[in-house]
């Protein structure tokens, strides 16, 4: 472990709501573009599922939820495998 065998870690500041969505989006979708699962829900280890449930949880869900305009929208949206070029 170390900066001597591993790259450093580097930080991007979620500087908009925008590269939130992206970001959010991105993360849940990851399995789906690594061929793991087909999507979002199928990865149990994901937050993905926990966003769309009424289960209790500790997670910001209404916040998150409301950056994509409901559950509905949220749904929808991560259906699409690729949503956005990211810069990194």
């Amino acid at each position: 472990m170390g900066s001597l065998f591993m790259k450093n870690f580097k930080r991007k500041d979620i500087d908009s709501e925008k590269y939130l969505h992206q970001l959010i989006h991105y993360i849940h979708n990851n399995p789906v573009a690594a061929n793991i699962v087909e999507t979002p829900h199928e990865w149990k280890h994901s937050s993905y599922n926990t966003l769309v449930s009424d289960n209790p949880t500790f997670l910001l869900r209404k916040e998150v939820l409301d950056i994509y305009d409901g559950v509905q929208n949220f749904k929808i949206i991560h259906s699409r495998p690729k949503l956005y070029n990211f810069p990194f």
